[in-house]
């Protein structure tokens, strides 16, 4: 609610559509409480996404290409790692797994929300390869999160809420 307060503070309207990604399950009291909070919002995705202990092989000399959305019922399998058409090879060492995308709550199509997780791979500007396995949305998370830790270990109770002193 605080964060959806504070858009329409500064843009006069809510935003079109909230997309929430998780590294971890949401809980049902969790779920409902986003559903709640966002009930003005027009579309609302609620994705999960894990690594996976998958591995997909494919009959030529190359891995499965970056890319490739396997879905099987409610189960998704996004490739954010594998076969680069444009390096004209696999950049990795081992066989590839993919990400596992469940979604909790979907308005728009899961092929749109998986694209846009490939999209996020390539946005980690802390980062000299050109993608990485997980989408920003999770890696720089986890990386502020480690920040955060360390202030809690080093007693600093005042934080700057500004998003740069992060990146």
């Amino acid at each position: 609610e605080l964060v959806l307060k504070h858009y329409k503070s500064r843009k006069g309207k809510n935003p079109n559509r909230l997309v929430i990604h998780k590294s971890s399950i949401f809980w049902e009291e969790e779920l409902e409480g986003f559903l709640e909070a966002s009930k003005d919002i027009k579309k609302r995705d609620f994705v999960t996404i894990l690594d996976s202990d998958v591995k997909f092989f494919t009959s030529n000399k190359y891995p499965v290409l970056i890319g490739t959305l396997i879905t099987n019922g409610g189960t998704n399998f996004l490739y954010t790692t594998g076969f680069v058409p444009t390096l004209g090879t696999y950049p990795g060492i081992t066989t590839p797994r993919p990400l596992l995308i469940r979604p909790y709550h979907l308005d728009s199509d899961i092929k749109k929300v998986c694209e846009e997780i490939l999209s996020f791979t390539k946005l980690d500007w802390n980062n000299t390869f050109v993608y990485s396995k997980f989408p920003v949305t999770i890696s720089v998370s986890r990386k502020v999160g480690n920040i955060m830790a360390e202030t809690i270990a080093q007693n600093i109770e005042e934080l700057d809420p500004h998003y740069f002193y992060y990146m």
